[in-house]
């Protein structure tokens, strides 16, 4: 081997175990194992150092100090390492501090002594440099041998009671050690004193250390050993784009001068240069993104993009709210990206907790500890962070003092198999927590990990909540829909039972008017036969008392009739023949009825027609009621001295008419049942009429009106007086009517409504 090459593997070793050992003192300086590691690594970079060079021609006095140098070094590695086993990767068995103590004592003491020819009597040439054994030598070789037996035992032991990630950590750190200690044992004190065998033979203890370097530097980065992984990984990215750059830059320039400089020579910066560092600039970035994805594919197969995960699955939160698919879609973003095994979801229910079927998959037990211990309730409320069960197990066995019921409760869910819990905080309160189980790759949950889970706990405990509440409302709702529908299904059978009522009435009413209408009509007619002397004069008196009777019998029939025409509109059995009819002519017939009625209350009717009115489509009896009902009302509540005003135009396709009064009038409020059947109002308008009807006439007004295809509208002020408005469509096709001739000269077929 040439010396070149030895030289290029001995810094490269020194450089490594040196970074190492920064890397992992700089990482954690308070906790031991990490700070025995790197005094460790030191120690064992500076014996390469030594061990290499004392196979170089330096000269007597200074090869034989540094021969001497690396048998005292020697020892010290071997105590160190043996502490690093009982630390490593954490205390399972501790060991008396006095043996601790006094293998110290005797470690340092060998070191000593080497200096003084008791482990090394100096050196001699023969076929080389030969070291001479001092009286000490065999107990220094065997305490040194014993040193790592006993570590590698240990760690072995380990192996077999560790889980997981501990586990692969502890096995490639033992098979590092194993390797390097047995070619330094074997090469730098058996070998090195057989006289045949080349000096330099001895290097390759030195090189043996290499299997440590590789094997520490896998566990580092696959299984992140000590907790170093992304200062490594940084580390290994950046080194690689230094050492691409550097390279890239040197051929550039080369390259370049060969081309535009082959004979000349320029100061810096020359043109070559410029173009070269123009060329790294704009490579950087994505060499760098290269390298990352390689070294990722390589020794993070495990890694995630945490910002671009946490983006989509903002998205996906936002856009699920039911929360069996929300589960599901937690339950996928933590087992793509973190990879782990199990996973349970909690959520506060009526103060308790309880899991979400969609992600509980761990053991029923579980679900006991949690609602006996109320595990979540005591201890979260207090320490909302996540809790790493690992690190309450670490604690617990170095002695620190923690909550008995937090110690026993992370015993027993470490048991069933949880790895972390993770608090769910909704506005500040905590709503539950996610249950996960281990990694499937073994590895522990590392520090980019447990960030990750903070921002995906922050937005999931929102959107459970938000769908909580949605699963809530559904079934309020559909509580409801329930409710309403047992409501309605009771309103119906109500509303069937009170249209039979109703049916029932209408029968009642029909029948009684029917029957009231016969005997009144006789009695009418009796006493109109009496009052026209058909059966002899009678005296001024009993002709006064007649006419009483005559009129009330009157109205009696107009009130039976009314009733008779509300059955009638209510079952069906109107009948309407609708014709072209001149609104003039029945409005002069029911004026003409009502004069003597208007003069004997000293109230005068005033007709205003436009001079051509058109015919419109109406049944005429019943528009004789119309204005039979309408100016009868407003001379019944119009006071004396008052007025009656009646007025027709056409507008459009209708011919409106109205009927104004200057009586008492109606208040806002009572308007709207003024259509109604039985509508009378308690007020003026109604009560100061000496006689009182049935209330109505005005709803079998607007229900001839409508059957017409017409519609009526009220306006009033209280005390000014009312103004009814009805509309009627005008007969197309017939010849408009004239107050000269009212004749119609076209003829329109009539029409029967029922």
């Amino acid at each position: 081997m040439s010396a070149q090459f030895s030289y290029i593997i001995l810094i490269t070793l020194a450089i490594s175990f040196f970074v190492l050992a920064y890397l992992s003192y700089v990482n954690n300086p308070k906790k031991r194992v990490n700070q025995v590691f790197s005094i460790w690594v030191v120690i064992l970079a500076t014996w390469s150092l030594v061990s290499f060079l004392e196979d170089e021609p330096l000269g007597n006095t200074l090869t034989n100090l540094l021969l001497k140098t690396d048998f005292s070094l020697g020892i010290i590695i071997g105590y160190l390492f043996l502490i690093f086993s009982f630390l490593f990767p954490r205390i399972t068995v501790k060991p008396p501090k006095v043996v601790i103590y006094v293998l110290g004592i005797v470690s340092l003491m060998f070191s000593s002594m080497s200096f003084i020819n008791l482990i090394v009597d100096g050196i001699h040439y023969k076929n080389g440099i030969q070291y001479n054994e001092g009286p000490l030598f065999i107990p220094y070789a065997l305490l040194l041998a014993s040193f790592f037996v006993v570590g590698c035992i240990i760690l072995a032991l380990k192996y077999r009671i560790l889980r997981g990630v501990e586990k692969l950590q502890t096995i490639y750190f033992f098979y590092g050690i194993s390797i390097s200690a047995f070619f330094a044992l074997l090469f730098n004190l058996v070998i090195a004193n057989i006289n045949y065998i080349p000096p330099q033979t001895s290097r390759f203890g030195v090189y043996g250390i290499t299997f440590l370097v590789g094997a520490t530097a896998y566990s580092i980065i696959k299984h992140r050993l000590l907790d170093i992984e992304v200062i490594i990984r940084r580390s290994v990215i950046y080194s690689v784009l230094l050492a691409i750059l550097v390279g890239l830059y040197s051929l550039l320039v080369f390259g370049l001068n060969r081309i535009f400089l082959p004979g000349g020579t320029a100061g810096f910066p020359r043109i070559t240069d410029l173009i070269a560092i123009v060329i790294v600039a704009f490579t950087v970035d994505p060499l760098k993104k290269f390298i990352e994805k390689s070294t990722d594919r390589v020794f993070f197969k495990a890694r995630y993009n945490a910002e671009e995960q946490i983006g989509q699955l903002s998205e996906t939160l936002a856009s699920v709210i039911e929360l069996p698919e929300l589960v599901k879609e937690i339950k996928k973003v933590l087992k793509e990206t973190i990879k782990v095994g199990k996973i349970a979801i909690y959520t506060k229910a009526d103060s308790h907790y309880k899991p979400l079927a969609a992600a509980d998959d761990f053991p029923k037990r579980l679900d006991l500890s949690i609602e006996k211990e109320y595990f979540l309730a005591s201890y979260f409320t207090g320490n909302p962070e996540i809790l790493v069960l690992d690190e309450i197990k670490r604690s617990v066995q170095e002695g620190k003092r923690l909550d008995p019921e937090l110690a026993e409760s992370t015993k027993f869910l470490g048991d069933n198999g949880v790895a972390v819990v993770v608090p769910l905080l909704a506005k500040g309160n905590l709503s539950g927590a996610m249950f996960l189980g281990e990694k499937l790759s073994q590895d522990i949950y590392s520090g980019e990990d447990i960030r990750f889970l903070e921002i995906l706990a922050h937005q999931a405990a929102l959107a459970l909540e938000n769908a909580k509440l949605y699963e809530e409302e559904k079934l309020y709702g559909i509580h409801l829909k329930q409710e309403v529908e047992k409501a309605t299904a009771n309103l119906r059978d109500a509303n069937e039972r009170l249209k039979e009522l109703d049916e029932l009435k209408d029968e009642f009413m029909s029948i009684a008017s029917h029957e009231l209408r016969t005997p009144m009509t006789a009695i009418k007619s009796y006493v109109w036969l009496a009052l026209n002397n058909r059966g002899g004069e009678i005296g001024s008196q009993l002709r006064n008392y007649l006419t009483k009777v005559y009129d009330s019998s009157e109205r009696m029939i107009n009130m039976i009739n009314d009733m008779l025409n509300v059955s009638r509109i209510e079952t069906g059995r109107m009948q309407l023949e609708i014709v072209p009819t001149s609104t003039q002519k029945v409005l002069d017939q029911v004026v003409g009825d009502l004069s003597a009625r208007a003069s004997e209350a000293r109230i005068e009717i005033k007709v205003a027609k436009d001079k051509i009115i058109p015919l419109v489509l109406a049944d005429r009896d019943k528009l004789v009621e119309v204005f039979t009902n309408l100016i009868g009302n407003a001379l019944k509540f119009t006071r004396k001295g008052g007025t009656v005003s009646v007025s027709s135009r056409k507008i459009g396709n209708v011919v409106e008419t109205s009927v104004i009064d200057t009586g008492v009038g109606i208040a806002k409020e009572n308007i709207s049942k003024l259509f109604k059947k039985y509508g009378k109002l308690g007020e003026s308008y109604a009560t100061m009429s000496p006689t009182t009807g049935t209330g109505l006439g005005l709803y079998i007004t607007k229900q001839y009106l409508e059957k017409m295809k017409g519609a009526i509208r009220v306006e009033s002020t209280l005390g000014k007086g009312t103004t009814f408005t009805f509309s009627l469509p005008i007969a197309t096709g017939a010849a408009k009517e004239t107050e000269e001739t009212k004749e119609v000269a076209t003829f329109v077929p009539r029409r029967i409504i029922k």
